[in-house]
């Protein structure tokens, strides 16, 4: 069946992605040990698929965040369905209208 984001939970993640471009040292490492910490949950990177190549309306640089912790979750070790979901999500970002995502999205996927 299709993945359903839970919507707190999304909304979750969209602020986190939010505050991780706010200047204050303090929020950057409350931000940074979030983010630790909700990595370590496998369905996490579903969200940040939800948020970088299915919400068109959100900010483009919370979506071009998402893309780059994508980048990073790729190159770890992440379940091979997750994996093959990604992938296939951020192949058609490859066609985003907004330049800054079709570059991410080429990374995510090289």
């Amino acid at each position: 069946g299709q993945w359903v984001p839970d919507e707190l939970t999304l909304q979750q993640s969209l602020q986190l992605l939010q505050q991780a471009g706010m200047q204050d040292n303090a929020v950057q490492q409350q931000v940074h040990q979030m983010l630790q910490q909700v990595s370590q949950k496998p369905d996490f990177n579903l969200y940040l698929v939800q948020i970088f190549a299915n919400m068109p309306k959100a900010d483009e640089i919370v979506r071009q965040r998402a893309g780059l912790l994508l980048k990073n979750a790729v190159n770890r070790d992440i379940p091979q369905d997750i994996l093959e979901y990604v992938k296939a999500a951020v192949l058609q970002m490859v066609q985003d209208p907004a330049r800054s995502l079709r570059h991410t999205a080429g990374s995510v996927i090289t």
